[in-house]
């Protein structure tokens, strides 16, 4: 029983114990002013964080455009390759020259390049990647 009496002879030590109960009812309730408190100190912080993000801003830019004009050339490669094969299947049958005689454009290894990039996942990613802070803002914002 000694040790119990050391611990709560000491008006000190009671002291402390209400002071620690006080103190753990008070973190478990987020009060209004708290909240209010919480925005100010985000609204004012909120400046000096998008400038810190202006360098982070311009790399999404130069990602999102220089892959998404990549990616639009193989697009537009491929099917400027599938409408010349048309033509060319066209103007042969046309022509009377039996397709086994002819020879098409070959788009199997820009297919096999992007698959093998896998390209449309990464095209969605930066795209993604690049839009999605707006819309995410945005959304925010309307709640």
């Amino acid at each position: 029983m000694g040790w119990w009496r050391v611990l709560t002879d000491s008006s000190d030590t009671v002291g402390k114990v209400t002071d620690a109960v006080i103190n753990t009812g008070d973190k478990l309730f987020y009060t209004d002013e708290e909240k209010a408190e919480m925005k100010n100190v985000y609204a004012e912080s909120l400046p000096t964080i998008l400038k810190s993000y202006e360098p982070f801003k311009i790399a999404q830019r130069v990602l999102a455009f220089w892959f998404s004009f990549l990616f639009g050339m193989a697009f537009l490669t491929g099917l400027a390759m599938s409408f010349a094969n048309i033509i060319i299947k066209y103007n042969a049958l046309k022509d009377g020259i039996a397709l086994d005689k002819i020879i098409f454009l070959d788009i199997e290894p820009l297919f096999a390049l992007v698959g093998a990039f896998s390209l449309g996942i990464i095209m969605i990613a930066i795209v993604s990647f690049y839009f999605g802070g707006g819309v995410i803002d945005s959304i925010k914002r309307k709640q």
